[in-house]
């Protein structure tokens, strides 16, 4: 079966009718400790039990049959708490290194944050720069939860009133100068971010930030900090989009991932696998397909579980901070985007990240990869109001779409 066809399977698996069941995934069968190759979906309970423990009816099956053909499963132990990572730990002078720092060129892999006072604090990571293909214009790409700390979601879900008509952005985030807004430092706003459900299930966590004239953006921007080409030596200028099957084999082929981020810095490979090795560096890979978490209460689905899979000198691969990573992968002798962090937990001794399949975020958010003869930045938005508390993300007004930002007192124009 293929990735579309599993993801089916695990969409319509009755998960009411089993009551310690957790997540669902797709990865490597484990018996006595030993991982074999061969795929099934991975059954994530909060505590293993014997069978005869058990009613009949919520004894999960050995193998899942389908019209495409059959899979097998296996049932593990899932106790992972998943976050979003926003809030780090005070940093002194010293440790601000590269990542903390303001880049202009605008670039990824960087601090980012909410110039909105009651979040200064809370920080992020500035993916990459992308095109928006509504517009054609230059954008960064980091999650939906940095630039709406509070997370957006559409009017008609929202427990409370959240928005972000006007919001600023600033790199970097305004958590390294103490919560100074330093005008300097802002390098546009929220374009639009894609709504987070607290009620539905959730594809990614995902968002756009426009960039200001005054900030600059040339044709080295489409680089992400010390990601390095197959030499080692010269940067990444353009990181192309990984296809959809690339991004399907990620698990299957174990694919080495790189991570650039504001907290945790340049993790994963530097270089080509074979460098690497070398040189005796790790390589981040990812250890579940088609994972269904939940993320500070809120359902997610078709998310990619990743984590350092070496015995000893095991790395932690997200932390506070870190959200809204560009996540690479070493496919055909290439650097190409898989995947956007979002999220982090840690259990038994081992740190785990979350992200969202690129095909996704890019499909659902309408954009490209950076385009190194396109530096076109920055319109002025302009904001229309209609009436209710609508369900629709967009709507189309004299043949323009407009995206939903907010709920308001405005009257209606």
């Amino acid at each position: 079966m293929n990735n579309q066809q599993i993801q089916a399977v695990i969409e319509s698996f009755p998960r009411q009718q089993f009551p310690g069941l957790e997540t669902i995934g797709v990865g490597n069968k484990t018996t006595a400790g030993v991982t074999s190759s061969e795929t099934t979906v991975v059954f994530g309970v909060k505590q293993k039990k014997s069978k005869n423990d058990l009613p009949e009816e919520q004894i999960l099956p050995n193998m899942i049959q389908t019209e495409h053909g059959s899979i097998q499963t296996d049932v593990v132990e899932d106790t992972l708490e998943w976050e979003f990572e926003l809030d780090c730990p005070d940093m002194t002078s010293e440790q601000i290194d590269e990542h903390r720092m303001k880049h202009r060129p605008i670039i990824g892999g960087v601090s980012v944050g909410t110039g909105s006072e009651n979040n200064k604090f809370r920080v992020g990571t500035l993916g990459v720069l992308v095109i928006d293909q509504t517009d054609g214009q230059v954008v960064g790409l980091t999650n939906n939860h940095v630039l709406t700390p509070d997370v957006f979601s559409l009017a008609a879900d929202q427990r409370q009133s959240i928005g972000y008509k006007d919001v600023d952005i600033y790199q970097p985030s305004r958590a390294e100068t103490g919560g100074q807004a330093i005008a300097e430092h802002k390098i546009g706003h929220v374009k639009r971010v894609y709504p987070i459900s607290s009620t539905g299930v959730n594809e990614i966590d995902a968002g756009l930030i426009s960039i200001d004239p005054e900030a600059l953006v040339d044709q080295t921007s489409g680089r992400v900090l010390n990601l390095l080409d197959d030499t080692g030596q010269g940067n990444v200028l353009s990181i192309p989009f990984a296809t959809t099957l690339e991004i399907d084999l990620l698990q299957k082929n174990r694919t080495p991932l790189f991570k650039s981020s504001r907290t945790t810095g340049a993790i994963g490979n530097h270089f080509s696998p074979e460098q690497s090795k070398a040189r005796n560096r790790c390589s981040l890979q990812v250890e579940l397909m088609n994972y269904t978490p939940r993320v500070t209460g809120r359902s997610f689905t078709n998310i990619m579980r990743y984590f350092d899979p070496n015995d000893t000198d095991k790395i932690d691969p997200s932390a506070g901070g870190d959200s809204g990573s560009l996540i690479c992968g070493w496919i055909e002798g290439q650097w190409k985007a898989v995947g956007l962090h979002f999220a982090g937990s840690r259990n038994s001794g081992v740190d785990y990240g979350l992200m969202c399949r690129m095909d996704r975020v890019a499909e659902l958010l309408n954009i490209a990869q950076f385009d190194p003869d396109n530096v076109d930045i920055a319109t002025t938005p302009t904001y229309r109001v209609i009436s209710g508390y609508s369900d629709q993300m967009y709507v189309e007004i004299d043949g323009v779409t407009y995206w939903q930002i907010a709920r308001t007192t405005d009257p209606v124009t």
